[in-house]
Formats: structure tokens, C-alpha cells, sequence
């Protein structure tokens, strides 16, 4: 396999993985997160939108330098963590309500949750949006296949560093985020990569 084919692979992932995460939404919504199902689909999903940004870095990395690699890097970590806070959140809050009703843990904002957990998300929620921010702004300035994702990322980033406020703004962010993957996956897969084949 060539080094473009394995990259368009991550591509394809990433648009596979937008797709169930969508669906994962979707379903969460319609069972108020009770459902075993959506929670699993949201967790695979969000796991192949991670191979998206990879095809994004990696199909023009040599375009986007050192400053690139590093906002990757930490838009990389950022993502990680957030999907191990879904995971926390799908399989361990249900665990939570049953053990103490009244605490009432999904009704919670980050900064009320206990501690580790607490603390977990809320770094979560700044790695993901400084991530966000960073490879946004190396996407849009020296991208060379896709610019405009970098602008949704940009506007993800400030949804997320914005979930102190109102909840609305971290959904936002996590859409976007979403989008800017999908828009970036695709450019990978239809319009080809910079790589030398190998």
C-alpha cells in the first residue's frame, strides 16, 4: 500500500466515523442517553474521526511545518481525552445515578462534577479547544489542500472554551468539530494528497 492510499484509507475513517457519530447523536437524543447502543456507536465513531485528522495532517504535513506537527500533536491528545470523557460520561454517570439518585450527575455542569472527574473534564475542555485552535490556525494559513475546516475549528475552539458558560456552546463545538473533519476527509479522499508515493 502506498503512502497516499494509506492516507485516503484514514480519509474514509473519518468520513465513516462522522457518519456514526451522527447517528450516535441522534440516537442518544431520541433515548436520553440510555441507550448501550448509541453510546458504543459514539464511542467507534469518534475513535475513526480521529484517523480524519490524521489524514488531514498527514496528507499535507510537509506544507505545515513545525507548527503544524505541534498543534497536531496536541489537537491529537486533545481529541483522545475527549473521547475517554464520553466514555466516563456513557458508561460511568449511569453507574453514578444508581449508586447516589441524588446527586443527579447528568444535570451537573464540569466545574459542580466531583473530584477527579471534575478536573478531568475540564482539562479536557482546554486541550481540546487550545487543539482546536492551533491546528484551525495551521489549516487556515498554510493548508495547501483545505483552508476553510481550519476556520471551523477555530469557531469549535471557542465553543468549547465557551462550555463554562452554557452547555449549547460545547455541542456547537463538538458539531463543528465534526463538520471541519468531514470537510477535511473528504478533501483528502476526492482531491488527492501531497505524498510521494512509496
Amino acid at each position: 500500500m502506498t503512502n497516499s492510499q494509506f492516507v485516503r484509507s484514514f480519509a474514509m475513517l473519518g468520513i465513516i466515523g462522522f457518519v456514526v457519530t451522527v447517528a450516535s447523536v441522534i440516537i442518544n437524543i431520541v433515548t436520553d442517553s440510555t441507550s448501550l447502543v448509541g453510546n458504543y456507536l459514539n464511542m467507534f465513531g469518534l475513535i475513526f474521526v480521529v484517523f480524519g485528522v490524521m489524514a488531514a495532517y498527514l496528507s499535507q504535513k510537509e506544507d505545515l511545518g513545525v507548527f503544524g506537527f505541534v498543534s497536531f500533536v496536541i489537537v491529537l491528545i486533545g481529541f483522545i481525552w475527549s473521547i475517554s470523557i464520553v466514555a466516563v460520561h456513557s458508561f460511568a454517570f449511569s453507574v453514578i445515578n444508581d449508586l447516589g439518585p441524588s446527586m443527579k450527575i447528568n444535570e451537573l455542569i464540569s466545574t459542580e462534577m466531583p473530584s477527579p472527574i471534575k478536573e478531568a473534564l475540564i482539562t479536557s475542555s482546554i486541550v481540546g479547544a487550545v487543539g482546536s485552535l492551533l491546528f484551525g490556525l495551521v489549516i487556515s494559513f498554510k493548508g495547501t489542500i483545505m483552508r476553510w475546516p481550519g476556520l471551523l475549528l477555530i469557531l469549535a475552539a471557542v465553543g468549547s472554551a465557551l462550555e463554562f458558560v452554557d452547555q449549547l456552546f460545547s455541542f456547537l463545538g463538538f458539531i463543528l468539530s465534526l463538520i471541519a473533519v468531514l470537510w477535511m476527509s473528504i478533501k483528502v479522499w476526492t482531491q488527492g494528497i501531497r505524498l510521494k508515493q512509496s
